[in-house]
């Protein structure tokens, strides 16, 4: 199975976008290969960060991009909205039993 490398230019961009989404900078210039950063973030899972810094820097995609974006992301919200809910039942129900629960990893964990 081949790999397609890493578009030129597009990994920086990529990298930049994270690292806003992360650390709550401010992306001031749209990427110059939309398509090849959201490729990017596909690949890293990484689209609704990567989505939400895009989003900062005043670039809203359109077209079937835009729609792809924008489905990823409210899908992304719904998953996290069920897991949260799924979490605090698990954890009453241990509870209930006298069982401590510890959240050691994940988006449950950066939640609480």
């Amino acid at each position: 199975m081949s790999r397609r490398p890493v578009l030129a230019g597009a990994g920086d961009e990529y990298l930049a976008l994270l690292r806003a989404s992360l650390w709550g900078g401010v992306v001031v210039d749209a990427p110059t290969d939309a398509a090849a950063v959201l490729q990017l973030a596909d690949s890293q899972k990484t689209v609704p960060l990567i989505g939400d810094a895009l989003c900062r820097s005043g670039f809203y995609p359109n077209g079937k991009m835009g729609r792809t974006l924008s489905s990823i992301m409210a899908t992304t919200v719904v998953n996290q909205n069920l897991l949260d809910k799924e979490i605090a039942a698990i954890a009453s129900r241990l509870g209930a039993n006298g069982i401590t629960v510890v959240l050691l990893k994940g988006q449950g964990l950066a939640h609480y």
